[in-house]
């Protein structure tokens, strides 16, 4: 089973209306901390000065502190009085849309986005942003069009090429992905995500090596990039460097102690190291972190196994079929453990169960299995028939098996 991999994270980006002046104004526009930009927008605001667009843009760009804040309802309330101010701005419209999406209320951040583009067609940032919301809302399609009239727009707008790579590599398309991060990267080569993301493209398709270059540069850019070391461990995992592996998911379980995914991997890599006590402690803490992770009671399951305590095993890989039906590796793994606690025709069940979801690749394995511990002499064709029947009792009741 493919380990888990993270996915490449989309980004919205908001609008900078102008302000006219010095002192406040230019901090409630161009502030990096959101506490500095919301006190001098409150206090413009407060002023008496503003009136019309000006106010407007006061509201905005306060709403874009609250936003950075994470206060999403807060920016909501400033982008509704800035769109009275000046119920034409671009840049609300975009802006409230991006509140909305983190929001999960996908449909109404779509509606301010095409109001935006319906106001200013050849703004690019609202049909990027729409790309982002249609691509959550699992449209890649609709998402990749967007992205692509938002680089028609604006050839050097890197974040639309990040982006566009982050739907292909949802489709699967993880080559082209790569071509649009190398445009993101030559844009902005300082950016520490285009460079995780396509660390990510190049460990799916099995190029581990080019990989960790890439996330070896996103953490010299960004050392608190939690998933940067995640995906290092995920790809030191896949070459087997269990060690180095396990150092780095570490440092992303330092950084972020609440990734029930990096406990996932890293008690994975203990499981390979035969280190099952620790692995399951791994185990224990992602189901504490999500009771409903069908993959970590599936691999506590395995480690259980690996600890002899077969009881235990089958109780985890219950609940894992029951969170996750289908699953031809788990009723595969808890077939080896009724085996072994010699339930020979409970274990057989289980494996026809795993042939049944696995099809005729699932068939074929077990036939190349058996006929190597000298229990099958058919043909090798992927049909499951009594013959196979036959060998897999057969190995059920052999303790070598």
């Amino acid at each position: 089973m493919r380990p888990f991999l993270l996915v490449a994270v989309a980004v919205l980006v908001f609008s900078l209306p102008n302000l006219g002046g010095a002192g406040n104004s230019e901090d409630c526009k161009d502030a990096d901390d959101a506490e500095i930009r919301i006190a001098a927008c409150t206090a413009e605001i407060q002023s008496g000065k503003l009136r019309g667009k000006d106010l407007a843009n006061a509201y905005d760009n306060r709403g874009i502190g609250y936003y950075e804040r994470g206060e999403y309802q807060r920016a909501i309330q400033d982008y509704d009085e800035a769109l009275r101010q000046d119920p034409n701005s671009v840049e609300a419209y975009n802006d409230r849309g991006n509140a909305y999406d983190e929001l999960g209320e996908y449909l109404k951040a779509i509606e301010d986005y095409d109001q935006a583009i319906r106001l200013q067609p050849t703004y690019a940032l609202p049909y990027d942003n729409r790309g982002v919301t249609y691509a959550r809302l699992g449209d890649l399609h609709r998402a990749i069009q967007d992205h692509d009239q938002a680089i028609r727009l604006a050839p050097s707008y890197a974040n639309a090429y990040k982006n566009r790579g982050s739907a292909y590599a949802g489709l699967g398309n993880h080559r082209r992905a790569i071509l649009d991060f190398n445009n993101a990267i030559e844009i902005n080569p300082n950016d520490a995500t285009s460079h995780l993301d396509r660390g990510i493209a190049y460990s799916v398709l099995g190029e581990q090596r080019r990989a960790i270059r890439d996330f070896d540069q996103a953490i010299r850019l960004d050392p608190s990039l939690a998933t940067a070391f995640g995906s290092r461990g995920i790809a030191f995992s896949q070459l087997g460097e269990y060690h180095l592996a396990i150092q780095n998911f570490d440092q992303a379980l330092r950084i972020n102690p609440k990734d029930f995914r990096a406990y996932i991997n890293r008690g994975r890599a203990y499981k390979f190291l035969n280190e099952f006590d620790r692995a399951v402690e791994d185990f224990d803490e992602a189901i504490r972190l999500d009771p409903d992770n069908a993959r970590a009671y599936h691999h506590r399951g395995i480690a259980y196994a690996g600890l002899g305590d077969f009881r235990s095993a089958i109780d985890d890989l219950d609940e894992a079929i029951r969170l996750a039906p289908g699953n031809a590796l788990v009723y595969n793994t808890r077939g080896m453990s009724y085996s072994r606690l010699g339930e020979a025709e409970r274990a057989v069940q289980d494996w026809e169960r795993a042939i049944q979801s696995g099809g005729v690749a699932w068939a074929t394995r077990w036939q190349q299995y058996l006929m190597q511990k000298g229990h099958y002499t058919g043909a090798i064709d992927g049909v499951y028939g009594p013959g196979t029947k036959r060998a897999l009792l057969a190995c059920a009741r052999d303790p070598n098996c």
